[in-house]
């Protein structure tokens, strides 16, 4: 890291002010031969090539002597695959090769100036690095075989040409064109640009609507600084301090940010589709309207976070925190959100279609209008919810925590509620049409004027529970417990009681309801005769 911040300080990249204070296109590693020498002219493409000693990215290409003397230039990035091994490649003092054992990977003319590249080199790959500009003035250096660094490696590099057929940029490699290695002098003076900010200390930089794409900024200190409209694509920055950035309108697509700490950060409106912010800090951060579609948010600490219409369709969120977080009008359709902590989360209106939260915490949660709908809820935590309006149609809330919480006027329709614990809760005009509530506990709950036409309530338990003017029209209820109950006005009609326990219940309005199947108990002063209930 003190390597490239000497080359930034001393000119050979870009002044330092440059880099705190920020120009578009960045580039913070230069490798390029050194020295100059203008040993003879020629128009054709001349270079250098080296065997790559890690993987990184040629994030910059440039010609100096070409905009020194204001010329145009042309270069070329090609990629050796063929099947000669890389000692022979590296040994021989002179070595032709057809152009069919070449990968173009950059092929550009008519440039003016250093250019933003993206191009990304494995470890152990033979690169070559060509250039060419005006007529007869390519310009080459002096000496033997040179040597450059890439990241702390020292890395030789040789001459690189194309020696027949169509000589100069942009390259057309045909059949009949022969690329050439040789060791020794005469390296044409194209350089590229590596960017690696590795452990910097960048705190307060300005980046504003920088090219900063698969940079490293792994473990760096940029606390506060400013990244707004910056495009951050593929960059590292994993174990980045961001406390307090400024990421708004930010690219970061495809970047990685685990554990990187991004608490009180701003990035309303960023990009963060694909991004992995595994074990990421975004306590108390900002993002409005960001996108973190598909992105890896495993783990990740989002606690009073705020969401509001953001996009997080098919995000991972497996133990992720969101208590108190504000994801309201959320997109979070096919999202896993498996053990995530959503308690205390303001989420009216949000969209968790198909979404995956089983064990999911969402105890105190407001869910006021969010849809739920085919969601897999199993053993999750809802406890004092507020799901107000609510869309669960198709919901899996097998064994789910539901005490004291608010489904008033929610659609539950074909909802799986076994074993579901609901006691207390307020279902006030509930659609409940053919949903399943099997061994579930409904004790106290408030089902007045509810729908549960169809509904399977087979061995419930319904103590106590307020069904006023509710619909059970073909409701099961084979061995239900509806002791102390109110069912004044609802409608029993081929209601299923077969064992079920009426006792104490209030059967007002019912006198000559027709059921399928009488009761096994029913309230003193009540008889069932012929399936049909009649008061005495």
């Amino acid at each position: 890291m003190k390597s490239i911040l000497k080359k930034i300080i001393i000119g050979k990249v870009f002044f330092l002010n440059y880099i705190l204070f920020f120009s578009s296109p960045i580039y913070a590693d230069e490798l390029v031969p050194i020295g100059f020498d203008r040993m003879f002219n020629s128009t054709r493409a001349r270079g250098w090539f080296f065997k790559s000693p890690s993987s990184f990215t040629i994030d910059g290409v440039n010609y100096k002597k070409a905009v020194d003397e204001g010329k145009p230039f042309g270069i070329g990035i090609l990629k050796y695959k063929g099947s000669s091994s890389v000692g022979q490649l590296l040994n021989n003092t002179y070595l032709d090769l057809n152009s069919s054992n070449f990968e173009v990977l950059y092929n550009s003319t008519g440039l003016t100036e250093k250019t933003t590249t993206n191009i990304k080199i494995k470890e152990n790959e033979i690169i070559g690095i060509l250039g060419n500009y005006g007529r007869g003035e390519n310009a080459y250096t002096s000496g033997d075989n040179q040597i450059i660094k890439i990241g702390d490696e020292p890395v030789i590099i040789r001459r690189f040409a194309v020696n027949k057929g169509d000589e100069k940029l942009p390259l057309d490699l045909n059949d009949g064109q022969i690329v050439s290695f040789k060791d020794g002098k005469s390296m044409g003076m194209v350089s590229i640009f590596k960017a690696n900010l590795n452990n910097a200390n960048l705190a307060r930089a300005n980046f504003h609507n920088g090219n900063l794409s698969s940079v490293n900024f792994n473990n760096s200190n940029l606390n506060n600084a400013n990244f707004s409209r910056a495009t951050l694509t593929n960059a590292n920055l994993s174990r980045a301090t961001l406390t307090n950035a400024n990421l708004a309108n930010a690219n970061l697509s495809r970047a990685t940010l685990t554990n990187a700490n991004l608490s009180r950060a701003a990035l309303n409106n960023a990009n963060l589709a694909s991004a992995n912010l595994q074990k990421a800090d975004l306590k108390s951060a900002k993002l409005k309207k960001a996108d973190l579609s598909s992105a890896n948010l495993n783990n990740s600490n989002f606690k009073k976070a705020v969401l509001s219409n953001a996009k997080l369709n098919g995000a991972k969120l497996v133990k992720a925190d969101l208590s108190s977080a504000k994801l309201t009008k959320a997109n979070l359709i096919s999202a896993n959100l498996q053990k995530a902590d959503l308690s205390k989360a303001k989420m009216k209106d949000a969209n968790f279609s198909k979404a995956d939260l089983k064990k999911a915490n969402l105890s105190k949660a407001k869910l006021i209008g969010a849809n739920l709908s085919n969601a897999l809820l199993k053993n999750a935590k809802l406890k004092k919810a507020d799901l107000k309006k609510a869309n669960l149609n198709n919901v899996n809330l097998t064994n789910a925590n539901l005490k004291k919480a608010n489904l008033d006027n929610a659609y539950l329709n074909n909802a799986n509620l076994r074993k579901a614990d609901l006691d207390n809760a307020n279902l006030t005009n509930a659609k409940l049409i053919k949903s399943n509530f099997k061994f579930s506990s409904m004790k106290r709950s408030n089902l007045s004027k509810s729908n549960l036409a169809g509904a399977n309530l087979t061995n419930a338990n319904l103590s106590y529970a307020n069904l006023t003017s509710a619909n059970l029209i073909n409701t099961k209820l084979r061995n239900a417990n509806l002791t102390n109950s109110n069912l004044t006005n609802s409608n029993l009609t081929n209601a299923n009681l077969t064992n079920a326990n009426l006792s104490g219940a209030n059967l007002t309005g019912l006198n000559g309801s027709k059921l399928l199947a009488c009761p096994g108990i029913l309230p003193k002063g009540w008889s069932c005769n012929d399936n049909v209930l009649l008061e005495k």
